[in-house]
């Protein structure tokens, strides 16, 4: 399950969403955010043999935290970036929408 939606994916198996809609991912909640950064590990080392429960007691480990938190924050802004199209793409997609406008009404 790797790739960009892994984690995601591997956040609702592990809550159980499917029963529970109301667990869906909130990144508010700091319990969210462990389980999340838990499943990012889980997708990107395959196999790994380190349970929720041990995991989040290697977190109390606060320079461990911070490490984490800044790898969940550097991988979300590259899904970010990815999915979000660039300033100068949508400058020309209005370019180009307007021109079209512009020839259907003349």
């Amino acid at each position: 399950m790797s790739g960009w939606w892994g984690p995601q994916y591997k956040f609702e198996e592990i809550m159980d969403v499917a029963e529970y809609p109301e667990r869906r991912f909130n990144p508010q909640l700091t319990f969210h955010l462990h389980v999340m950064l838990y499943c990012i590990l889980l997708c990107d080392n395959d196999p790994l043999d380190l349970s929720l429960d041990e995991f989040m007691k290697a977190l109390e480990d606060l320079s461990l935290t911070k490490q984490m938190t800044d790898y969940y924050t550097s991988r979300v802004q590259i899904i970010t970036q990815t999915l979000t199209p660039k300033k100068a793409d949508k400058e020309t997609s209005k370019k180009k929408s307007s021109q079209r406008t512009r020839s259907m009404r003349g």
